[in-house]
């Protein structure tokens, strides 16, 4: 069959199957509860029944209590840093498995037992004090003859002002500063040997800050600081005694010094070219700072600062999940998909009913709902087992309340000409089907529902709809009430078609033999009858009346005789003629209305998919569909259905029913037979032997497919 107007209309408009009546999780899940272990009265059972024998057998405990709750510290094999965390609070036993759980108590098992009292921060701070004494006689000697003693620069004062506080401040200081000039190395020295004393003397003061400021409870945090002033104290120190107002450095030779220099251009070699010995150099003890880190090194390496805490915290997590895990990952795993799978089919029907029409009808109060309703099932199975079921499945049953309250009113109001539509189309469908060629009115009527469909294809607000339904409401009217075409093929077919199927009973006979015979057996079927009707008219007639002599046969009487049953004879003749064209035009062509009817009154369907393309899922989805349709209605009506391959296949109403003859079989049993082939999309209903809807292509594709349609318009 061609591709008509109405096949269109299918491609336009989104077909789902959605209703009013949308399946909600109905509670399955009353009283979930997430794992919880055997209910054990001693701390030996509960270690038994979680942990292996060989590591219990190694294995140290030790009590930590935080607050008013009890717990054990498990050192697995004796390792003291290798831990698990035990809640034994009110001889109830459970591992301890979030991190800041583990943490507070392991910190606090950890730093009474690491962390060292305050008094060795003494240690550290007469050594840094030692290493500043060394140095200090020099520096303030410099300070007082620099003149630096009476005013600190900082990298934002300005050179000529520093000098002028400074330098000038002092006569020796002066005379070699106006002898060198400015700019000059000396110039430049003592300002960046004000800024360097600067630097380095607040270094000084944050650091015994630092150290005077400590306690048990800030002891971490206080010594890392210490630490990093303490690479500052270093740094600057190099830098300080790195200037030429002091003397040639004592690890150079007089030739390494004048081999550097000698090349230098201005003012652009090292410091110690220019170096003048202003002042003496100072000492730096890098041995005693050295010391002085190392000592604070080797506490923060203790177990007892954050980090490490959370580092052995984490550690310990993992120990006692590896212990729980086997037991009770399974039991929560399996609580877990039973709620996944008791809950799902019910969410899914709601989000693609709100899905749906949240797509096409525009209801913020809808998408809403729709958004707060994915996001509870999403976060529901994102948490998996560790959260409390019993709390997930109120949750979820509450959002799918919601969505069904905020659904209901927008629904009711778009389904209402969403179906209608629906309805329109599918009666355009059934009525086209009719006709080889669809009549103008019949095409104008699905031009104007194409029309309707494309824009419930899109998103319409209240306003829109109302339009449309007013324009659905005016298609239906037309298209309900049309009229059935007189088809005289069809005629031909319901008054000789029975009994042409019984003549052709024998299964010697290939079914294509079947169907081109038949014509010619309904038209000697029909000259027969007109026979037997002419010899009873004969009968009843001219024979009565010439036994009776109640007719004169003259020759003119006899002529008049013999020309009447001449003609009934040749009407016989044409009527066969006549019948034949129509039992032709049968195997090409019929109203589809005669298969519907067929249907309607067969207790049996089969529905025959051709094998290259009966793995094809869009084809399995109309034909589930089909069959769907057939399931929920009162038509009592059992649906075989089975793939072929050129006429062999396997009858799924007799198993010993197959190969070549099984089409013929089925076909000849007078059931409705749906043939499913690929090709372009096409519903023809054709044949005067046999009673086969014939579908090609996208016809029998998808759950909404036109044959779904047709067979639900039917």
């Amino acid at each position: 069959m061609r591709d008509s107007t109405i096949f269109a209309v299918f491609a336009l408009l989104a077909l789902a199957n959605v209703g009013l009546a949308a399946n909600a999780s109905n509670g399955t899940f009353q009283a979930i509860t997430a794992y919880a272990p055997p209910n054990i009265t001693t701390f030996n059972a509960f270690l038994s029944l979680y942990i292996p024998k060989p590591i219990l057998a190694n294995s140290l405990f030790i009590n930590q209590s935080v607050g008013p709750d009890s717990y054990m510290i498990m050192q697995l094999n004796g390792s003291p840093l290798d831990l698990a965390v035990i809640n034994t609070t009110g001889g109830r036993f459970s591992f301890v498995l979030s991190q800041d759980g583990a943490a507070t108590v392991l910190g606090k098992y950890l730093v009474s037992k690491y962390q060292p009292n305050v008094s060795v921060v003494d240690n550290i701070t007469n050594t840094v004090k030692a290493y500043k004494s060394l140095a200090a006689g020099p520096i303030n000697d410099c300070l007082q003859e620099t003149g630096v003693i009476n005013y600190l620069c900082t990298t934002s004062t300005n050179s000529n002002i520093c000098l002028q506080d400074t330098c000038d401040t002092v006569p020796v200081c002066y005379k070699a500063l106006r002898a060198l000039g400015v700019p000059s190395p000396f110039s430049s020295g003592i300002y960046n040997f004000s800024i360097n004393y600067g630097s380095l003397n607040t270094s000084y003061v944050q650091f015994f800050n630092y150290a005077n400021g400590i306690n048990q409870s800030n002891m971490a945090g206080n010594l890392q600081q210490m630490n990093d002033l303490l690479n500052a104290v270093h740094a600057y120190s190099t830098l300080l005694g790195q200037n030429p107002i002091f003397p040639f450095p004592s690890n150079l030779s007089i030739s390494q010094i004048t081999g550097t220099c000698a090349s230098a251009v201005g003012f652009t070699g090292p410091w110690y070219c220019y170096s003048i010995g202003f002042c003496m150099s100072p000492y730096s003890n890098y041995t005693l700072l050295n010391r002085a880190q190392a000592q604070i090194n080797n506490i923060l390496s203790l177990p007892f600062t954050s980090t490490s805490i959370q580092s052995i915290s984490s550690k310990a997590i993992t120990n006692a999940q590896a212990f729980y895990t086997p037991v009770a990952i399974v039991a929560e795993t399996e609580a877990f998909n039973k709620f996944i799978n008791a809950t799902t089919p019910g969410y899914i029907s709601i989000e693609a009913n709100l899905s749906f029409v949240a797509s096409k009808f525009k209801n913020a109060s809808l998408g809403v709902a729709l958004s707060q309703l994915v996001g509870v099932y999403n976060g529901i199975k994102s948490a998996g087992v560790s959260q409390n079921l019993t709390h997930a499945n109120l949750s979820l049953r509450s959002a799918e309340a919601n969505a069904m309250k905020a659904y209901a009113g927008p629904a009711a109001q778009y389904l209402a000409v969403y179906n209608l539509a629906l309805n329109n189309t599918a009666l355009i469908l059934l009525n086209e089907l009719d006709y080889q060629s669809p009549p103008p009115w019949l095409s104008a009527l699905a031009t104007e529902q194409i029309g309707v469909n494309q824009k419930l294809n899109g998103q319409v607000n209240m306003s829109e709809l109302s339009s449309i339904n007013l324009q659905a409401a005016s298609v239906n009217s037309q298209i309900k009430y049309a009229l059935q075409p007189v088809s005289m093929a069809g005629v031909t077919k319901a008054l000789l078609g029975g009994a042409v199927a019984a003549m052709l009973m024998s299964p010697s006979i290939l079914l294509a033999t079947k169907i081109a015979l038949s014509p010619l057996y309904a038209a000697a079927l029909a000259l027969l009858i007109d026979i037997i009707i002419i010899v009873a008219i004969y009968l009843l007639t001219y024979n009565r009346l010439k036994s009776r002599r109640k007719i004169n046969l003259t020759p003119r009487v006899q002529r008049a005789w013999t020309y009447l049953f001449t003609a009934l004879f040749v009407l016989a003749l044409l009527d066969a003629l006549v019948v034949y064209a129509f039992a032709s035009g049968a195997n090409s062509f019929l109203p589809v209305g005669g298969f519907v009817s067929s249907l309607a009154s067969s207790n049996t369907v089969y529905i025959l998919t051709n094998s290259s393309v009966s793995s094809n899922p869009l084809v399995q989805q109309c034909t589930a569909a089909v069959k769907a349709t057939f399931s929920v209605t009162s038509r009592n009506t059992t649906v075989y259905s089975t793939s072929f391959n050129g006429n062999g296949c396997t009858d799924p109403a007799d198993p010993y029913v197959s190969g070549a003859s099984c089409i013929d079989v089925i076909v000849s049993t007078g059931s409705p037979v749906i043939m499913i082939n690929p090709g372009n999309s096409s519903m023809t209903y054709m044949g005067f032997y046999g009673d086969v809807l014939h579908v090609n292509g996208a016809s029998a594709y998808g759950p909404s497919c036109p044959l779904g349609q047709l067979i639900r318009a039917g």
